[in-house]
């Protein structure tokens, strides 16, 4: 080790701290170990979460390939996506965690190929498989009581990370968020449609008195207007809300 360094910043209800490392092997490498600890009150759920995360920065890289420490690196990043919960139970009453929702809709954009066929379903699957993400820094938060400002933090926080990944990577699934986020393509609104679609699946397959009040009307209006560029994706919808209206009849509010 040739210097070390640490630094300590505020911003908002976040604290930063950097310890900054610089080893010398066979080329120059500069890490940055950023631990980032995230204060969150959800009120309606009338939980504070205090998250702690830690992830490693690369920066000054020779070259774009990525070597195995740092692939393992990635991998220990996304695998926090396991143990972050998400609104919803299973039909068994467990909570879902984040990692389960996007491998559901990933599968849910393969089993379309034949259905859509004029849209790249392998870039639809690579959007599912990365679009939540940005939850390993954050933890998951509901849409209906999400802010603004929490999605700032979110963002940022993703951001970062993505730009500390392999050049190569880094700029392929950059590319793909801002292809996401601008909701242009064909392949963006499916992959966004089956985000909304899978959570209110969910719902029909949780116990009611699982939902939040809210949910009894939301889940009837929900993403109508996400799916409405593709008659099948509205087909779909619709056929879910057969399903929320027939689970209301018989299982009543709780």
């Amino acid at each position: 080790m040739i210097s070390q360094k640490n630094e300590c910043k505020h911003v908002n209800d976040m604290v930063y701290t950097k310890t900054h490392y610089l080893y010398v092997h066979s080329t120059h490498v500069h890490w940055t170990v950023v631990q980032i600890f995230l204060k969150k009150e959800i009120r309606t759920l009338g939980i504070t979460f205090l998250l702690g995360f830690g992830f490693i920065v690369h920066q000054n890289r020779g070259g774009a390939d990525m070597n195995a420490r740092e692939y393992l690196e990635i991998l220990h990043v996304a695998e926090r996506l396991k143990d972050t919960p998400r609104h919803c139970t299973t039909t068994k009453r467990r909570t879902e965690s984040v990692a389960e929702h996007s491998w559901r809709i990933s599968l849910m954009a393969f089993l379309l190929k034949h259905e859509f066929k004029d849209i790249d379903i392998d870039k639809v699957v690579d959007m599912c498989l990365i679009h939540d993400l940005g939850e390993c820094f954050t933890g998951d938060i509901p849409t209906f009581i999400k802010t603004d400002s929490d999605r700032e933090v979110e963002d940022s926080l993703l951001n970062r990370w993505v730009k500390s990944l392999p050049e190569e990577l880094s700029g392929e699934i950059a590319n793909l968020y801002k292809e996401m986020d601008a909701q242009e393509t064909k392949e963006a609104k499916l992959y966004k449609s089956l985000d909304k679609l899978e959570a209110l699946i969910q719902h029909n397959e949780s116990p009611i008195d699982t939902w939040s009040e809210n949910e009894y009307e939301l889940n009837k209006t929900y993403a109508f207007d996400t799916v409405s560029f593709s008659e099948w994706l509205t087909d779909l919808r619709k056929a879910i809300l057969d399903d929320t209206l027939e689970k209301i009849e018989k299982e009543g509010h709780k």
